[in-house]
């Protein structure tokens, strides 16, 4: 089974279009740091519940109500995680190892050698984790638009 993304960053709201005002949004993706091992990425909804060991995140609670970079406790008060931007480079930590992932340096190289620009039509080949779909997508938006290709449907499914 074959199956394309097609990301188009003049429509959709970007992982790097954010408010001035630095409050979270409900429909904003967002990274829950926990601990150097344990972040995760979260799209904010309304009626959404982060789940952990030491209690539960209402989303209702974050909306419109935090800071990007503030702490943000558990309702009994007993838990707590920092409450971040994506950047590409925390995308990258939140991803499990399904594929290979490169990381900020290789990516670099990669970016650097293609001498990316804002506008650009990027083709990419196995999206696998998105790791380095994040990365181009910086460098070409706003008016840039990246294709790629993954044949594993579940992948393009998590890389959504």
């Amino acid at each position: 089974m074959e199956a394309t993304q097609d990301v188009d960053l003049s429509k959709n709201r970007s992982i790097y279009t954010y408010e001035r005002n630095n409050r979270v949004r409900e429909g904003d993706l967002a990274i829950f740091y926990e601990s150097m091992e344990l972040n995760k990425q979260v799209v904010i909804k309304k009626g959404g519940k982060y789940q952990m060991t030491k209690g539960v995140i209402l989303h209702d609670e974050l909306i419109d109500q935090d800071k990007y970079g503030t702490k943000a406790y558990t309702t009994n008060k007993r838990g707590y995680i920092f409450i971040l931007r994506p950047s590409s480079d925390a995308h990258t930590r939140c991803l499990s190892q399904r594929t290979q992932i490169l990381y900020t340096p290789d990516i670099s190289q990669v970016v650097f050698r293609l001498q990316l620009k804002p506008g650009m039509k990027v083709c990419e080949s196995g999206t696998g984790s998105g790791s380095l779909s994040t990365s181009l997508t910086k460098m070409i938006m706003p008016t840039g638009h990246l294709f790629t290709f993954e044949f594993n449907a579940g992948r393009v499914d998590k890389a959504n």
